[in-house]
Formats: structure tokens, C-alpha cells, sequence
């Protein structure tokens, strides 16, 4: 006997009203290192390559957070299909904590491998570029554990149907990123340091921002109200098996990119600068492929 075909839980209407706003934030996500190394193209062609050198380490640290965002949207997801909403927010809170964690973890190993990176990663590069990649990356290090943050949160609200709000999140982070660059590059002449500083600050703001929203208890997904947290090694090895297959898959898709600009610094100052607008371009082709992916999670 043929069976009828189930009512979807979401129509076609709600997957489009879902994915153009995360086509829009994943765009704008790469348009934050984008404005930093146009704007700081005042500095010199060496200003651009040091930023842009250090950026692609940021973009692969953004896929390995939102990878493990997506482990633990899926499982809040689940639990919040299932009606089962105290669950779902407890979800919601360990994948929070465990990508806070983990991005401490990835600060504190950054400091500590951040010469390594610049001498052996990138090969032989030019005193200047290495000079400005120094002076952005002792800056920018810091938002790492924004980054962790951003991409639980932007999962959480992907959970509860929302795209729209961390889009808006997104365009309010990049305006205060451009506000910042053209204030401490142009005016107060901070070069690579005030692109970076200008970044870090946009990136908090928007966790900010993030955070305090999650915090209304009113949401179908809410976090605690408090510091402290007790790990549930059960519920954050599943969103560990869920989020670290994708993870590496686009990790080493991203590291490989890395290693070629590494072959590609060989080349001198111009050849890194020319790779650098070239793979940003590249990147923006793939977005809207990138963005069915969580917004089918």
C-alpha cells in the first residue's frame, strides 16, 4: 500500500525566509577581514599582505567554530522537536560553554605558537609583512573567544528559526568595524594595530549583543543566568560527534588554503596581496552552498 507523502514542518517559504539571511551574515562574516585589508591598503601593499596573511588563520578558525556551532544546533534541535524544551536549553547552554572553552584554549595555544606561525606557516616573508601581521595578530588573538561565542549563538537562533536577527547583528558589526578602521587607521594612524583593534571591538559588540539576547528566558532557547556550569560529558560528546566530522572536513579544506599561501608568501609581497583578493573572491562563490547547509540542520 502507497503511503501519502507527510506535511513537511517547514514549507519551502520558511527554508528561503531561513537561508537569505544566512547567506547575507556569512557573506558579511568575510567582509569583516575584507574591510580590513582594503582599508588599510593606505598603509602600503606590506600593510595588506600582513593583514591578510592572518586573516586566512581567522577563517579557518571561524569554520571549525561554526562546525561545532552546527553539532550543537542539531542536537537542541532534536530535543526541541521532541518537545522536550528544558532539554533544548540545556543544549543550547553546553554548546555555549564548550566553544567557550575551546576558544580560551585556542587563544592561550595562538600566544604561545604565534612566532611559529609567522616564521614557519608562512615561510620566508618580508621583514614589513611580517612587522604588520605581528602587530594585527597580538590584537586581533583576542577575539578569538568572540568568535567561539558568535558562532554558538548564531547557531542557537538558526535552532529557534531565526536568521534574521544575527544578519542584523552582522551589518551592525561590520558598520562599527568600518567606523573604527577609517577612526584608528586614517585618522589616528594606527595602521595594521588600529584595523585589528577596530575588529576586536566590532566582534565584541556583537557578542554582546548575542549574549544578552539569549538571555531572556522568554525564548524558546534561553541561556542560564549564571557563571557557573557543570558539563554534561554525554550531551557534549554528541555535539562533539555531530560538529568535529564537519569540522575537519572543512578544516583541512581551509588549512590546505593555508599551506598554499604559505608556498604563495615565496613569491614576495605583491603575489600575497594579489592571492589574498583572489581567494576572498572565491570564497564569496561558494556562500550560498554554505549557507543551506545549517539552515537544513
Amino acid at each position: 500500500m502507497k503511503q501519502k507523502p507527510t506535511n513537511p514542518i517547514f514549507s519551502n517559504r520558511d527554508l528561503i525566509h531561513l537561508v537569505i539571511p544566512l547567506v547575507i551574515e556569512l557573506a558579511l562574516k568575510l567582509v569583516v577581514g575584507l574591510l580590513d585589508s582594503i582599508m588599510v591598503s593606505s598603509v602600503g601593499e606590506a600593510a595588506v599582505s600582513g593583514v591578510s596573511l592572518i586573516d586566512s588563520v581567522f577563517q579557518l578558525l571561524i569554520y571549525i567554530f561554526a562546525a561545532l556551532a552546527a553539532g550543537g544546533a542539531i542536537v537542541a534541535g532534536q530535543r526541541l522537536g521532541a518537545g522536550k524544551r528544558d532539554e533544548a536549553k540545556r543544549s543550547a547552554d553546553e554548546l555555549m560553554w564548550m566553544n567557550v572553552v575551546i576558544s580560551l584554549v585556542i587563544m592561550l595555544l595562538m600566544f604561545a605558537i604565534s612566532e611559529w606561525i609567522l616564521t614557519h606557516v608562512f615561510g620566508s616573508i618580508d621583514a614589513d609583512v611580517y612587522y604588520h601581521a605581528k602587530r594585527y595578530l597580538f590584537v586581533a588573538i583576542f577575539s578569538i573567544p568572540a568568535i567561539g561565542i558568535f558562532e554558538a549563538g548564531t547557531a542557537i537562533f538558526r535552532t529557534m528559526n531565526d536568521s534574521a536577527t544575527t544578519m542584523k547583528i552582522s551589518l551592525l558589526m561590520n558598520a562599527v568595524n568600518a567606523v573604527g578602521n577609517a577612526l584608528l587607521i586614517y585618522v589616528c594612524k594606527m595602521g595594521t594595530q588600529g584595523a585589528a583593534l577596530s575588529t576586536l571591538v566590532s566582534r565584541w559588540l556583537a557578542v554582546g549583543i548575542v549574549v544578552w539576547l539569549l538571555l531572556n528566558p522568554n525564548r524558546e532557547l534561553s541561556l542560564k543566568r549564571s557563571l557557573r556550569h557543570r558539563f554534561n560529558w554525554n550531551l557534549t560528546k554528541n555535539i562533539l560527534r555531530l560538529g568535529i566530522p564537519n569540522g575537519v572536513e572543512n578544516g583541512i579544506f581551509q588549512l590546505g588554503k593555508i599551506v598554499l599561501l604559505g608556498f604563495v608568501a615565496t613569491f614576495g609581497t605583491s603575489a600575497i596581496t594579489a592571492n589574498a583578493v583572489t581567494q576572498t573572491l572565491a570564497s564569496l562563490e561558494v556562500i550560498p552552498g554554505n549557507a543551506i547547509q545549517p539552515g537544513n540542520c
